[in-house]
């Protein structure tokens, strides 16, 4: 798998993505969603928050969306799961054992120009994805929609918490 088609399957779901989320993107697809599992207790508490909240129709979105080239990453969609007679803990389970990105800073250096390359070739404007990506702080966009997933770790060959 390579960027153009994570990207274009990304913006398929989410017309209105900008920079921003195509900055996100990249973040998760090389980081994972790390910072939510470093304490499984908290981490458990708000996913059953979320998942409590999930409205009973939102718009379509696969189970698992693969989003690294190396096809580790990906992120498991709360809704479809929930739809699809997945129990709560079930989910935790298994978002879990997938364990801590451990992406080597070389790695993620060396995806960067693949990266930027497919994005730019898809509009993103070059300098807002490079503040974007600098700036830290990873948020989707206003136009952006409806978003509920965690990042997982498909190999489960992180450290786990």
């Amino acid at each position: 798998m390579d960027w153009n088609l994570i990207l274009v399957r990304e913006r398929r779901l989410h017309p209105g993505m900008t920079e921003a989320d195509a900055a996100k993107l990249f973040y998760q697809a090389l980081r994972g969603g790390d910072h939510l599992m470093g304490d499984p207790n908290r981490f458990r508490i708000q996913l059953a928050e979320e998942w409590n909240r999930l409205p009973d129709r939102g718009p379509e979105a696969p189970l698992i969306q693969v989003i690294s080239p190396r096809g580790d990453m990906a992120r498991l969609h709360l809704l479809p799961a929930k739809r699809n007679g997945m129990a709560l803990e079930s989910v935790v389970e298994l978002l879990l054992a997938g364990g801590l990105a451990g992406t080597p800073e070389k790695d993620v250096r060396d995806a960067f120009p693949a990266f930027m390359e497919a994005a730019c070739r898809m509009g993103f404007k070059r300098n807002i994805l490079t503040d974007s990506l600098s700036s830290g702080h990873y948020h989707h966009s206003p136009g952006y929609g409806f978003a509920s997933y965690r990042v997982f770790n498909l190999v489960g060959s992180g450290p786990r918490p």
